[in-house]
């Protein structure tokens, strides 16, 4: 009798295997087929129609469509690297528009004003400047900072490591300032004897990334997050659109004529 059970449950436990590894392969086929997906307000979002278009200047723009809703994610080149949101460079932008009764309500990676988000590496070294920052086994400690000058807003402070002739070598922020800061604005580091300079990428309503990771085969594949700000510039106070953990996953590329 004790034969006969183990009998069964051996095969059960075969079946429940096969039935396991059956389940897994169907998981990883639908993460590896072709998709465009991103979780909207921490909802997940998947797009029932994806395209990734290659232009003739070499950007791309990919779009995807569920139901009255649509996201368009535009890179100004299909290298792989890492593309910045929010900024001066108009090919670089995410948009999402959704339809209710007819009205369209839509949010974007435009460049506006607001609080400091990213700023970019030294533009101009500078010399004489004292160091708020030492490193420590490759990273920095700050114990100190910089007011800063420039721009369109006020308040903005950074910390920085200099070399031994006191250029500035690495910025951080540590107060983003005034909600008045836009993209583009170049910044002056105060105490220096000659200035150093650093640039606004952009500001915390909109703001983020989108990376390739793969261009092969005629195909596309990256990830992607932002803030996207409410378009309707009726509003005094617009809310935002958070854009998490998006991707992409080999979308054939449609050349366009």
């Amino acid at each position: 009798m004790w034969s006969l059970i183990y009998y069964k449950m051996k095969k059960i436990i075969s079946l429940f295997v096969i039935a396991f590894a059956f389940s897994s392969c169907q998981n990883e086929i639908k993460v590896n087929n072709p998709g465009f997906q991103v979780y909207k307000n921490n909802a997940l979002w998947r797009a029932d129609n994806a395209t990734a278009y290659l232009h003739t200047d070499g950007s791309i723009t990919i779009t995807g469509t569920s139901d009255n809703q649509n996201l368009i994610v535009s890179v100004s080149s299909k290298s792989i690297g890492k593309y910045y949101l929010g900024t001066t460079n108009s090919l670089d932008k995410v948009t999402f528009n959704s339809t209710t009764n007819g009205s369209i309500t839509s949010y974007n990676t435009d460049p506006v004003h607001g609080v400091v988000s990213t700023i970019s590496d030294v533009l101009s070294p500078g010399t004489g400047y004292t160091a708020d920052c030492t490193m420590s086994n490759g990273v920095y400690n700050c114990l100190a900072s910089h007011s800063t000058t420039g721009g369109s807003g006020v308040g903005l402070k950074v910390a920085i490591a200099t070399d031994t002739n006191g250029a500035v070598s690495y910025i951080k922020v540590v107060s983003t300032g005034d909600n008045n800061y836009f993209p583009g604005d170049v910044i002056t580091i105060s105490g220096g004897t000659t200035p150093a300079t650093f640039t606004i990428v952009n500001v915390r309503s909109s703001n983020g990334i989108v990376e390739i990771t793969g261009n092969s085969n005629g195909t596309i594949t990256g990830s992607f997050k932002c803030n996207a700000l409410n378009a309707d510039t009726t509003l005094t106070n617009p809310d935002i659109l958070s854009l998490t953990y998006g991707a992409f996953y080999q979308l054939p590329l449609v050349v366009v004529p």
